[in-house]
């Protein structure tokens, strides 16, 4: 069988131990689909950094570091076998990680496509937000880092979460091009947190039909209309549809998270702030996000 040579930018999934309930799994699988449908290498990367006692004496130190190098191979061998089963096609690399494994993930984003992380504990965003390595990744790395609730299809299509134009166009770019890969719809989404009770919750509009009604959503077709009307032109086959929700991120987020195959929103890039997710909407986020998440560095 020909392998065909991939793009350059590999699609780079961390893998941890060996125990598929952390979320490696549902990563490794995603992050597999992803590369065959772009049609890129994927990377496996593995810390084998030893948890060595400060009493350890050094031959300890040696048998220690010696073992979490053998794991680190079985779980990569363990990857790659599964790659190779699923998807034969693909071009896999692998990489042990010695540093940091934050501080590796992060040097390994200035020329990746992407970086897929799994999740632990009870939602998406945790893994981001409670000082793991997801949230040193996703907030330093250079390209769009994915946190992986479940590889499984969730059948509401792509929310593209942005607050005006300075993130809008790397974030619905990324969303576009997932909904067309995958042939879902896509919805770019606003919230206002208030609202004088005269409006519907929700207003949601076709981007390609013009309406007198507008109920509000005025803001967000001029938005779209200038910073991702090429976007549009550049997907056709998505079926994009504007929305304007009354309530606060922290409250409008994470519920659409339930239902959602993928949210995206923007990190500011300069500050290594995710610009929806500042300290006013963290914590509700953290209780109650639970799907997959790609948080995309934006100019700022």
């Amino acid at each position: 069988m020909t392998i065909t040579p991939p793009r350059p930018g590999s699609i780079t999934v961390g893998l941890d131990g060996p125990d598929s309930s952390d979320g490696s799994s549902a990563a490794l699988a995603w992050a597999a689909r992803e590369a065959s449908l772009e049609a890129r290498q994927l990377r496996l990367a593995h810390s084998t950094r030893a948890h060595v006692p400060w009493t350890a004496a050094e031959s300890e130190l040696v048998e220690l570091s010696e073992a979490a190098e053998e794991q680190g191979e079985r779980v990569l061998d363990a990857a790659v076998g599964w790659v190779t089963r699923h998807h034969p096609t693909l071009w896999v690399t692998t990489m042990h990680l010695h540093d940091h494994p934050a501080r590796d993930l992060v040097r390994m984003s200035h020329d990746a496509a992407m970086v897929v992380l799994g999740s632990r504990g009870r939602s998406a965003i945790v893994a981001m937000l409670d000082g793991s390595v997801g949230a040193a990744v996703a907030s330093r790395a250079e390209c769009p880092v994915v946190v992986v609730r479940s590889p499984d299809d969730r059948g509401t299509g792509v929310v593209c979460a942005v607050e005006g134009t300075g993130d809008a166009h790397q974030v619905v770019e990324f969303g576009l091009r997932y909904a067309s890969l995958h042939r879902l719809p896509l919805a770019v989404l606003r919230c206002h947190a208030s609202s004088d009770g005269s409006s519907p919750d929700l207003v949601a509009v076709r981007a390609d039909v013009p309406t007198d009604d507008d109920r509000g959503i005025a803001e967000i077709r001029r938005l779209v209309g200038e910073v991702v009307g090429d976007l549009a032109q550049k997907f056709p086959d998505v079926d994009l549809t504007l929305e304007l929700e009354h309530g606060r991120v922290r409250s409008v987020l994470p519920r659409r998270t339930r239902t959602a195959d993928l949210v995206v929103v923007g990190r500011t890039r300069h500050h290594g702030v995710l610009s929806l997710l500042h300290p006013a909407v963290a914590g509700p986020l953290v209780e109650h996000a639970s799907g997959t998440i790609a948080v995309v560095p934006v100019p700022g």
